[in-house]
């Protein structure tokens, strides 16, 4: 029963063949030819998207070398922000190093000017 369902019942003959409305009236030519024509159109459907998946391998390929440019580009960016976050750095404790150096130096001269003060207003008689 299975194998008439899939190849229909031959009964021992040739099986027969099934006109549709597209192939009714027509010659075998005819319908070689119409075959070439489908087999036609099909190849040029294909063509085209064959051109078209060319053209989308090429813009994938193009974004991809800029996508590495610019990861490039971020890499020499980081490193650079990095030297210049360690520059700050250290040149910033060079001020707070300078800035104490300052106010202890300020200190002393300020310490020599009183004790000339003192030592001037000692020597010098009113």
């Amino acid at each position: 029963y299975a194998r008439n369902a899939l190849f229909g019942d031959q009964g021992g003959r040739a099986s027969q063949r099934h006109e549709d409305e597209s192939t009714r009236g027509m010659t075998s030519s005819d319908m070689f030819q119409q075959q070439d024509q489908v087999i036609r159109e099909q190849d040029q459907g294909l063509e085209a998207l064959r051109k078209s998946i060319g053209i989308q391998k090429r813009m994938g390929m193009a974004i991809g070398e800029e996508l590495d440019d610019q990861n490039d580009m971020l890499t020499d960016l980081s490193e650079g922000i990095d030297n210049t976050q360690h520059r700050l750095t250290r040149e910033t404790e060079h001020v707070v190093r300078v800035t104490e150096k300052a106010k202890a130096g300020g200190m002393c001269c300020c310490m020599v000017l009183l004790i000339l003060a003192i030592i001037i207003v000692a020597i010098v008689p009113f």
